[in-house]
């Protein structure tokens, strides 16, 4: 069977994020033996999670398009629904995690963050919206329940930097991972370069998150 020509894209997509997320983990772990304290612990957890899914996809989505066999698509198929698994439960420890430290640190309440707008660049083919093999309404409800996690991440990040706590570059970080994945959710409605666009945006966010671990400052 022919395999979609943008695989590799989308592989090293995953790949360079999976790889990037795992760097995340490896500096909050490293981070949290010198500092100690819970944020690190979780952000450890959930990129590592992050980290782990994304490669798993990445290299199975390679290794269809090198060699289109059904076993290989099933697989892919798999490896995918575990990925936004993982996903829903990365964004779930630090929507829990970093409430906890607002509500420890006795923050005031933020107002609401408005609603992003997007625009189509163009319509893809009706192919390229099956052509990722997960089921349109799961992927929805995942990338929503993510936008919601990741939502609750920035509010809390925002309460914390009103009281001069919480470090700008971090929640940079968090709000491109944010606008990420609600580029994304315009995949299942045809529109895959924002899928592709998406994957990207959240790239950034985890690069600037692991830039700013590397720098060695305070995470909180």
């Amino acid at each position: 069977m022919d395999m979609p020509c943008y695989l590799p894209t989308i592989s090293a997509l995953d790949m360079a994020s999976g790889a990037v997320a795992v760097a995340v983990a490896y500096a909050a772990y490293r981070y949290r033996r010198f500092a100690g304290g819970s944020v690190p612990w979780f952000l450890g957890v959930s990129f590592s999670l992050l980290g782990l899914g994304l490669l798993l996809e990445g290299s199975l989505a390679l290794a269809l398009y090198a060699h289109p066999l059904v076993a290989y698509a099933e697989l892919f198929r798999v490896s995918s629904y575990l990925y936004l698994t993982l996903q829903l439960i990365a964004y779930l420890i630090l929507a829990v995690g970093y409430t906890e430290v607002v509500y420890s640190a006795g923050s005031p309440p933020v107002p609401q963050l408005g609603p992003a707008e997007a625009y189509a660049a163009y319509l893809a083919p009706w192919e390229l919206r099956r052509a990722l093999v997960v089921n349109t309404a799961f992927f929805d409800a995942i990338q929503l329940a993510s936008i919601v996690f990741l939502a609750l991440v920035v509010m809390d990040a925002l309460q914390l930097r009103s009281s001069g706590s919480f470090s700008g570059m971090v929640l940079s970080a968090f709000v491109l991972m944010l606008a990420g994945h609600a580029v994304m959710l315009a995949y299942p409605m045809g529109f895959f370069t924002y899928y592709l666009a998406g994957n990207a945006v959240r790239f950034a966010g985890f690069a600037l998150l692991l830039a700013f671990l590397l720098r060695g400052r305070h995470i909180v």
